[in-house]
């Protein structure tokens, strides 16, 4: 993607910060939903620059992720993204969007390290501890077995860092309005619920 800035009188400068391969031009639902997040913030008025976030794949971190687990950690590399946000964000930049929730860490990042006075708008496709509740509650049905003081543990460190990050993010944009609740029981400032966009033709 083209990361030059264009800007004039009439656009808002804005840094869109993606993870992985979430901006690929493929089919699936984080591509698709990236996608509609982006064209709706360009259609709304910014003036959009990208930055990627690339998946962690040293064998030390691929270590940590599989033996010791924790939530929003070791998914990238901390010090890497420090420099290249410090790369793209200029004077200019008043709002970052962060899109998925794995990069929710990066708003305490940025407030801390870089800028402390730009907007941070978090662009959820949902909530990990939503996710991970939902799988609890489907193994739980398929074996029977009552949930383990591990997954509970887990669970419970996931809720605390998704309040925690909530300290440092001014905006979450939500795609169903019960997620807006959800982050504001969480401690969001603000939420917005932004509607899925149609694109295909009706039937006849």
């Amino acid at each position: 993607m083209n990361n030059k800035l264009t800007t004039n009188k009439d656009k808002i400068a804005g840094l869109f910060v993606y993870y992985n391969n979430s901006m690929d031009k493929v089919p699936g639902g984080v591509q698709i939903c990236s996608r509609e997040y982006f064209n709706t913030l360009t259609h709304s008025g910014f003036s959009l620059k990208t930055l990627k976030i690339e998946n962690d794949r040293t064998i030390t971190n691929r270590v940590k992720r599989k033996l010791g687990p924790e939530p929003y950690c070791h998914q990238f590399n901390a010090e890497k993204a420090i420099e290249d946000l410090r790369n793209s964000i200029d004077d200019s930049v008043e709002y970052i969007f962060l899109n998925q929730y794995v990069l929710r860490p990066l708003a305490k990042i940025i407030k801390e390290n870089i800028n402390q006075k730009v907007k941070i708008v978090l662009l959820s496709h949902g909530l990990a501890s939503v996710d991970y509740l939902h799988e609890i509650r489907a193994s739980r049905n398929l074996t029977g077995n009552n949930v383990s003081g591990k997954s509970a543990s887990y669970l419970g460190k996931q809720l605390i860092e998704e309040t925690n990050h909530s300290l440092y993010i001014d905006h979450v944009f939500c795609l169903t309005p019960i997620e807006c609740e959800i982050e504001k029981w969480l401690g969001a400032k603000k939420t917005t619920h932004i509607p899925r966009i149609i694109n295909e033709l009706q039937l006849n």
